[in-house]
């Protein structure tokens, strides 16, 4: 049974290990709340926190979320990124199908979270986290710009349209490339000429 996937998500006992667990949120001002097969909800005066087994995913994760503002929560990575920039990029959720797994990935999570929990102890820990947000957001629309800057500077480089490479590549300049600053000061003495 512990290596067979169980289509009675309560013989996953996800919400019991939870419980055990994570019982030094207790500790920390939290209580129990909410609990079942799926989702176990911690909460405290100031946060909550919910752990989750995805019903559809079967990943293993956890959020946090202000109580002054409930539609305002943050995953485990976006927490880990604050406490540890690197680890929180490089955190998954673990996904399983077995009773052992559960245990496993829930173990593996309340470790994890034990190391953030001072955090929840800071005042300003929900506008830190949206702060954080807007400039991820702000990276990847960036990034994803730069992307198509890229792509279209590439193909236009390739049928020698110099123009076009610096249409695309210009309003990007301070995050090229020493080689992509180079086509692009290419392409502009071609244009010059």
């Amino acid at each position: 049974m512990a290596t067979e996937r169980i289509t009675d998500r309560s013989l996953y006992r996800f919400a019991e290990e939870v419980k055990t667990q994570f019982s030094f949120l207790e500790t920390s001002g939290f209580r129990c709340v909410r609990s079942e097969a799926t989702f176990v909800r911690f909460e405290s005066p100031t946060a909550g926190v919910n752990v989750y087994h995805g019903r559809q995913s079967f990943e293993i994760g956890l959020e946090i979320e202000s109580a002054s503002s409930p539609t305002d929560n943050y995953s485990l990575s976006e927490v880990l990124r604050l406490v540890d920039r690197k680890r929180g990029e490089r955190y998954r959720n673990y996904a399983t199908h077995t009773m052992q797994g559960v245990a496993e990935g829930v173990r593996k999570l309340a470790e994890l979270f034990q190391h953030c929990i001072g955090i929840l102890n800071d005042k300003e820990l929900f506008l830190h986290l949206r702060l954080q947000r807007k400039e991820l957001a702000k990276d990847y629309a960036l990034e994803t710009q730069l992307e198509q800057a890229r792509r279209k500077a590439e193909a236009a480089w390739r049928t020698k349209d110099y123009a076009a490479v610096v249409e695309a590549l210009k309003p990007s300049r301070a995050a090229l490339t020493e080689t992509e600053v180079a086509k692009l000061e290419f392409a502009e003495k071609q244009c010059g000429k």
